[in-house]
């Protein structure tokens, strides 16, 4: 069995506040949503992105979990 290069951290977390997250090698925009409880859409909104391109070293900001626009309960 594997846990992956993650290991046990790679259970998603709940943010209550946006953060600053600096990208690592291999990050993609879906791993990140996925991590953050949050989606690519509100990553790609909270830093006015236009494409799916992350670069490793650039600093994104992570939207609080649930707080994309226009998701209702």
């Amino acid at each position: 069995a594997t846990t992956g290069p993650g290991g046990p951290t790679a259970t998603p977390q709940t943010l209550t506040q946006p953060i600053t997250y600096t990208v690592q090698p291999g990050d993609t925009l879906f791993s990140l949503a996925r991590r953050y409880n949050t989606t690519v859409q509100a990553i790609m909104q909270a830093n006015g992105m236009m494409t799916y391109f992350l670069r490793a070293g650039a600093v994104i900001w992570i939207p609080a979990s649930g707080a994309s626009v226009g998701m209702a309960a």
